[in-house]
């Protein structure tokens, strides 16, 4: 896998949205994937689901998600989520804004479920924008896609979407890089933008 060009590599651009930021006290509300091959996104179908929480949901996060209660409600449970949504991960590296916090999620998850946590490479996209811009290695993903003159979507803090616009911020980041002679093999992009 080291040796793959760049642009003949498999990744997956992946966003949970959760109640909190705490792995041992939130939980996952939502989960999205993104197939990207090379600099091409979507050329396999991505996924997404909302997912019951299995406990009540304080009303500020409702209000930062756009959520409501009974929705959510009615939304399958996680055991009824992840094995679909970790099928997409294999033979993929993992791609994600603040990845480890979603892996972190769904890694207790998965376990919680009885199921064996997804292991793969991954690559922070802000660790790539870190490398093109030394003084945003901490940036927000609202700042790299307004660096990037990426479009923001009208719902942000929904996973699908940001998924999306963080697969967008990762296909310029990766062909910026490979245009300055910076990486052309999944080795170079895992020493640049790995965790």
């Amino acid at each position: 896998m080291a040796s793959t060009p760049i642009d003949k590599a498999k990744f997956l651009v992946i966003d949970c949205e959760m109640t909190g930021l705490d792995p041992s006290k939130h939980e996952i509300i939502e989960v999205a994937g993104l197939p990207v091959e090379g600099f091409a996104i979507g050329g396999e179908p991505g996924f997404y689901s909302e997912i019951e929480p299995e406990r009540s949901i304080p009303a500020d996060t409702k209000a930062v998600h756009g959520l409501r209660g009974k929705e959510l409600a009615q939304a399958p449970l996680a055991i009824d989520v992840l094995p679909e949504f970790v099928k997409l991960f294999y033979n993929r590296i993992i791609v994600g804004h603040n990845v480890a916090v979603d892996v972190e999620f769904l890694r207790r998850k998965s376990k919680r479920v009885g199921m064996l946590p997804p292991r793969r490479p991954m690559i922070d996209t802000m660790r790539l924008a870190g490398a093109i811009w030394p003084n945003k290695s901490r940036a927000g993903l609202d700042e790299i896609i307004a660096l990037l003159e990426i479009e923001a979507p009208k719902s942000r803090h929904n996973a699908l979407d940001d998924a999306r616009i963080t697969a967008e911020a990762f296909v310029r980041m990766t062909h910026r890089l490979k245009g300055e002679g910076r990486l052309s093999t999944v080795a170079d992009i895992l020493r640049i933008g790995g965790v």
